[in-house]
């Protein structure tokens, strides 16, 4: 088995997101401050701390979706699932298929925009996300998962049968 990579539309979501989450962090609440800096008569700081905040900003709009993107992958194997994702600490999630309790396709605002969905696996003790992927691919993996699960839970009643 080979870990599969996202498409490109997963890229176009991250950066949007990463837009978002400039705007709304750094960015709006450095305008406040500025503004209360300069009528504080603090001008060179009221300069400075957008200036910081638009460089961090950049830096966060420009480097961090495409690592994401490169460092997210998946696998699905027969007896398992394994989710890698991370910007700086990779994490590494692997789920046994015959845990799985259940498999649920979620689309958001923004994923129906760029036309991606998330597949969210949970089992009794915890859950694991498949996240941008391309809506048939999406349907394509929870009906797959679902069928394995299916297939294990056969298994398993047909062993505890010959017992």
């Amino acid at each position: 088995m080979e870990y599969q990579s996202l498409s490109d539309k997963a890229l176009r979501l991250m950066k949007l997101t990463a837009l978002i989450k400039v705007a709304l962090f750094p960015i709006v609440p450095s305008i406040v401050a500025c503004i209360i800096l300069y009528f504080n008569g603090l001008t060179l700081w009221a300069l400075l701390v957008p200036a910081i905040s638009l460089v961090a900003g950049g830096f966060y709009f420009f480097v961090v979706p495409p690592i994401r993107f490169r460092r997210y992958k998946y696998l699905i194997a027969e007896d398992r699932i394994e989710i890698s994702e991370g910007i700086f600490w990779v994490s590494k999630t692997l789920v046994p298929i015959d845990r799985i309790h259940q498999i649920d396709v979620i689309k958001g605002p923004l994923d129906n925009i760029y036309g991606v969905a998330k597949v969210n696996v949970t089992t009794a003790g915890s859950s694991a996300t498949f996240r941008f992927l391309e809506l048939k691919k999406a349907d394509v993996i929870a009906l797959h998962l679902n069928n394995a699960v299916n297939l294990a839970i056969k298994q398993n009643k047909g062993a505890q049968d010959n017992v």
